[in-house]
């Protein structure tokens, strides 16, 4: 019997052998590098059935350290793919068992992968580390990249379309003003000096954004890739000698699990008092000819602080909360002296005048964001932004005769502002299996309360109002692996309520772009858009202040809102040593905004007036050279070709055309880099004016040692830039002006930064990193341009 027992025993433990054989999961994991042995981060590793390989079984992503892993999987044979930009696509056949040694339930496989031009899917994938997509194209931030760069600001000179100035710190667009992003969430150029290069795994640059980031500005989105629990810092000091002129900045970040908490500052100063300016004014006035000479010279001081405290708490794939708060205090001081020559017929005085200003801006904002995914293909995102604005203005000039010191006229406006604003968006995302579908809205209010007294207009209060409400829903897809597409359309309610006026606009506010891939390193793609425009605040404030004797300025709530209609054909081509953009556009502008000199009684006014139409076409371009391995050498030029014919009410039809040009050189090697970078003069019509830009030449060096940058620049190097403007042709008012800052010819700056952190990588299970469009990169969305024209003002981070 006790035989028999143990036999029945011994029976039932062999077969629960064979069944948990059978059941066993093994855990796979490993490491991708390259030959060099470097760690290949945000790499694609999937895992396949072999009876299948249509059914995906499991993905993940490498990791800073290349490192991936899967879940727990069935012993058996399966297809591992890994796939990375810019590296030749693998495929292996992993048979997954326990080892042979003991009972271990982790299988590891390291792979090495091979830099290869190649495609996957509807992306182009080049050596270069570039990626086009149909709104957009992503580089992959190398080693290289990171070498020379001191922080995450420098790592934007990599696109082709951004042009950022070494010297001033500024970030600018080929495709015009950009909005810069920080894992989809609204930052700014002085943010990204908070983030090392090492932090940085790609930068997405949009020049067809989607509704989730406003759909109008050029959009550059900084996605970050690794987060250590520690805490870091950093200061940046940047000084001009021997002009009073600095830029300073420092940050502390304290990261702990799914929390992170920043605190930076940034104080700008600069002082001149060796600004020149000489300014001609020709008119008629009832029948008698009138001239001024102007030779002013002056100066100005201008101080700034911005304080910013943020918030984040995040979890990867799950949700992002981040609350920032940034008070910010301005400073600014005019003062300028004048020898005038007045001629009034044949009759000329000899005058004096002199010029004085100080403005105070005192403006905290507060600002949420929420993103949550609901589900494996929804999300949510909802952001709101609060702003309060406290300004006050005191403006004061006046003119005496030169024989007797006798007051010719004299003015003075004074301003007591206070504005309030806030703005709003919720946005559903849901995503198939070919199509993706967006829905949104976003609303905007924003309230001015002004007290003004001026010499003209006496004492008053204004109130202005403004409300916006904006809905839209997006679809976007692709046919095959070539066609991809995009539609969008938006209905914009606005209303304006002034003193005199209370209006209300709605505009529908299509938008449609198709790309085509030729070819593995060219696509093509075409577009359309609509989008309403609106005067400014200022624009319909009927205060009246004093320019000079005879001529004032004032505002117009008369102005009528209008549209703008965009269309374009854009190509973009990528190879190892070149990446070039090119677009064809074309514009429509109803009742375009523009300001002009206009007769009333026996003065002139300079205000804003609606035209009739305005057209524009051309061609722009973007265009980086980097002819030597590792990038030794980087040549940029941006620029293009666009004639502007205007449909005047006051001038008739008038017609420019526009050739700007700017150019940017690197060299780079080990921890040294040069540049040099400069614009040519072109002229832009911004009625009643033509205006020409200043010539740019700057040139620097930067060496990195350790958590040490040096730097030393100069700007305006060996020229000396003028500011110049003149009148249109058939205004009632003829003006010329040219001016200089005589004190910024070869101007020497000099900088160092030091950058400190310790900590350990932040391991939790599931923030991994995401190859697809992660929810880190998806965030808030910046406005249209010309549906809300003041939310640069109202949220300053965007």
């Amino acid at each position: 019997m006790k035989k028999s027992k143990f036999c029945i025993l011994f029976v039932l433990f062999v077969i629960a052998a064979n069944i948990a054989a059978v059941d066993a999961q093994i855990v796979l994991k490993g490491k991708v590098t390259t030959r060099e042995e470097e760690p290949v981060a945000f790499a694609a590793v999937s895992l396949r059935g072999m009876r299948d390989t249509t059914r995906l079984v499991e993905t993940a992503v490498t990791d800073m350290q290349g490192n991936y892993a899967f879940g727990k999987h069935r012993e058996g044979k399966y297809l591992l793919t890994i796939q990375s930009l810019g590296f030749r696509t693998l495929n292996d056949t992993v048979h997954i068992r326990r080892s042979s040694l003991g009972n271990t339930y982790e299988m590891r496989k390291d792979y090495l992968l091979e830099e290869e031009a190649t495609a996957i899917d509807d992306v182009v994938v080049v050596g270069t580390n570039v990626t086009h997509y149909l709104d957009r194209t992503v580089y992959r931030v190398t080693n290289a990249d990171r070498r020379t760069a001191v922080t995450g600001l420098d790592l934007t000179n990599k696109v082709p379309q951004v042009t950022l100035d070494r010297i001033n710190e500024t970030v600018s667009s080929s495709d015009g003003a950009v909005t810069i992003l920080v894992n989809g969430i609204a930052a700014s150029a002085q943010e990204l000096k908070t983030i090392s290069p090492e932090e940085v795994g790609q930068i997405e640059y949009y020049d067809l954004p989607p509704i989730r980031y406003g759909g109008g500005n050029a959009v550059l989105n900084i996605v970050t890739q690794e987060v250590r629990d520690g805490f870091y810092g950093g200061i940046d000091l940047k000084h001009a000698v021997p002009v009073r002129w600095l830029n300073d900045s420092f940050y502390l970040r304290y990261n702990r699990g799914r929390s992170q908490l920043t605190f930076r500052y940034y104080a700008s100063w600069h002082k001149s008092d060796a600004q020149f300016v000489d300014d001609e004014y020709r008119y008629a006035l009832n029948g008698t000819d009138y001239a001024q000479y102007l030779h002013t010279s002056g100066g100005y001081r201008s101080f700034y602080n911005d304080f910013n405290l943020k918030y984040t708490n995040q979890l990867q794939d799950k949700y992002v909360f981040q609350a920032t708060f940034y008070p910010s205090l301005r400073n600014n001081e005019n003062h300028y002296d004048s020898q005038i020559e007045f001629l009034e017929g044949a009759a000329g005085m000899q005058r004096y005048g002199n010029y004085r200003t100080e403005s105070k801006i005192f403006n905290p904002t507060l600002d949420l964001y929420f993103w949550r995914q609901l589900g494996r293909k929804q999300e949510l995102i909802m952001a709101i932004t609060g702003n309060y604005f406290d300004s006050g203005l005191d403006t004061r000039s006046s003119e005496y005769d030169s024989a007797d010191d006798r007051p010719v006229f004299e003015d003075f406006l004074t301003v007591d502002g206070r504005k309030y604003s806030a703005i709003g968006q919720a946005l559903y995302i849901k995503n198939f299996e070919k199509v993706a579908f967006s829905v949104g809205e976003r609303f905007a209010y924003e309230s001015n309360i002004a007290h003004t007294a001026s010499w003209l207009s006496g004492d008053r209060q204004e109130r202005t109002t403004r409300m916006n409400n904006y809905l839209a829903a997006e679809v976007s897809g692709k046919i095959k692996t070539r066609f991809s597409y995009r539609f969008s359309l938006g209905v914009i309610a606005s209303r304006t309520v002034t003193a005199g006026n209370d209006s209300w606009q709605w505009v529908f506010a299509p938008n449609v772009i198709a790309g085509y891939q030729i070819s593995s390193s060219f696509i093509v793609k075409a577009g359309f858009s609509q989008a309403n425009t609106s005067p400014s605040l200022g624009m319909l404030d009927d205060r009246i202040a004093m320019i000079t004797q005879n001529i004032v300025s004032r505002g117009n709530p008369s102005l009528k809102n209008g549209f703008r209609n965009s269309a374009f054909i854009g190509t973009g081509y990528t190879n190892k040593w070149l990446n070039i953009n090119v677009t064809c556009l074309y514009g429509y502008a109803k009742n375009p905004i523009n300001y002009y000199y206009r007769q009333d009684g026996a003065r002139y006014e300079y205000m804003p007036v609606n035209d009739k139409s305005s057209e524009t076409c051309g061609i722009n371009y973007a265009l980086q050279l980097t002819p030597f391995e590792n990038d030794i050498l980087t040549i940029k030029l941006q620029g293009g070709v666009y004639y502007t014919n205007l449909n005047s009410g006051v001038l008739g039809r008038v017609g420019y055309l526009r050739i700007p040009l700017s150019y940017y050189i690197q060299f780079a090697w080990k921890n040294l880099s040069a540049f040099y970078q400069g614009n040519i003069v072109t002229g832009n019509m911004v009625p009643p004016m033509i205006v020409y830009s200043d010539l740019g030449s700057g040139i620097g060096i930067i060496y990195k040692y350790r958590n040490f940058a040096f730097s030393l620049s100069c700007a305006n190097f060996l020229i000396r830039p003028e500011s110049r403007s003149h009148t249109i042709d058939g205004s009632a008012v003829w003006r010329k002006s040219t001016g200089s800052q005589r004190d910024s010819y070869n101007r020497v700056m000099l900088g160092v930064s030091y950058n400190f952190g310790r900590g350990r990588v932040y391991n939790e299970a599931e923030r991994h990193i995401s190859n697809r469009d992660s929810p880190l990169r998806r965030g808030r969305i910046p406005l249209p341009v010309g549906c809300f024209p003041y939310w640069s003002i109202s949220s300053r981070c965007c």
